[in-house]
């Protein structure tokens, strides 16, 4: 395919709505199609990626820093969000196939016509023998996260809405009022006394605040949780690397009126 227009096709996708304030991810996908375009795609290789785009060290050990790998996730999802909403009709598809970090590039092929949208009615049930506690969509529209007790307490589970089967997280028992984050791949949720984080893709929870009874939480692009750390108070506010919580007296604009809203409309009393 034509160099030039897969740059056009680069720069196209750099400028989008899914790819703001997304720093990682657009400087990832410049450097992999930039090395191959030049003729370089087998100097594409986790451990080059890693120093050159996210500032390890040479002596990067991708056995012991899954950083790459987790990226790669990140830009895939990214990519897919794009071509679903502002390049739905682009004739230039830029793709990260799954296990590799060599991009493709394709044309699109013509859509066959079809019938006119109607009502969609989807009805979703939870496991087998539970119910639902409390639950959150994704903000890219394609999941369902949700606490609910099976034979064990009350834990987090997640499930695709193309799929009909959910999975518990573990490490989350007696978990309570899920939220995402912005790029849909963690969940923020609160269990007695601490709030939490979990990657969907699996692994441990990771604590990120001490608190008494949360009530609602909300996950900027900027990495900054917004939650009420008591039943009756103000709200707080957390880096999402985990820290000391600060009041926040104020509310940023970085972080949308929406999410703001179920934060607050979550948070019980809070002034």
């Amino acid at each position: 395919m034509d160099a030039q227009r897969v740059r056009l096709q680069l720069d196209r996708i750099l400028a989008s709505a899914a790819f703001a304030d997304a720093r990682r991810a657009s400087s990832f996908l410049r450097f992999v199609v930039e090395r191959k375009l030049e003729g370089h795609a087998g100097e594409i290789k986790e451990s080059v990626i890693a120093v050159e785009v996210l500032g390890r060290t040479p002596s990067f050990d991708s056995k012991s820093d899954p950083i790459v790998r987790v990226e790669a996730g990140r830009l895939r999802e990214r990519l897919s969000s794009y071509y679903e909403a502002e390049g739905g009709a682009d004739p230039v598809l830029i793709s990260l196939p799954k296990g590799r970090y060599v991009p493709e590039f394709t044309e699109r092929r013509p859509r066959e016509a079809s019938p006119r949208a109607g009502v969609l009615r989807l009805s979703i049930l939870p496991p087998e023998n539970a119910s639902f506690e409390s639950f959150a969509v994704s903000p890219d529209g394609r999941k369902l996260a949700f606490t609910a007790a099976l034979n064990r307490p009350m834990m987090l589970w997640v499930r695709a809405l193309d799929s009909l089967e959910a999975k518990a997280l573990a490490g989350t028992d007696n978990a309570s009022w899920p939220f995402w984050s912005p790029d849909s791949l963690s969940i923020g949720f609160f269990v007695p006394n601490k709030l939490k984080a979990v990657e969907i893709s699996g692994g441990p929870a990771r604590d990120i605040a001490d608190l008494v009874v949360g009530r609602g939480g909300a996950w900027n692009s900027e990495g900054v949780i917004l939650f009420c750390p008591r039943p009756v108070g103000i709200l707080y506010q957390v880096s999402e690397a985990g820290g000391t919580p600060n009041a926040a007296r104020e509310v940023r604009r970085t972080m949308s009126l929406a999410t703001t809203a179920i934060a607050v409309s979550r948070t019980c009393r809070c002034a």
